[in-house]
């Protein structure tokens, strides 16, 4: 419903996942045990504080994450090709 008036396909379906990743890549913070927190506010709060080796973690999950929905976008987009046809 949020991309719902955008036109092509591939595009709105992208956007789906770099939202799905933005907002649901999480990284336990190491203050609190059980404490989960999106990767990107993580990391950025972490290199603002100077802890690189923090904010690699984050930016790691971040970017395993981003990975594993190009890869899961690419799929849906050959789904989606195949049906059409």
């Amino acid at each position: 419903v949020l991309f719902r008036f955008l036109p092509f396909y591939g595009f709105r379906t992208l956007l789906l996942a770099a939202l799905t990743v933005l907002v649901l890549t999480p990284v336990e913070s190491p203050d609190l045990a059980g404490w989960w927190i999106p990767a990107w506010l993580f990391a950025g709060y972490e290199l603002v504080l100077g802890d690189i080796d923090a904010a690699g973690v984050a930016l790691f999950n971040f970017g395993l994450a981003a990975a594993v929905m190009l890869l899961v976008w690419i799929l849906d987009l050959v789904r989606y090709r195949l049906v059409r046809k």
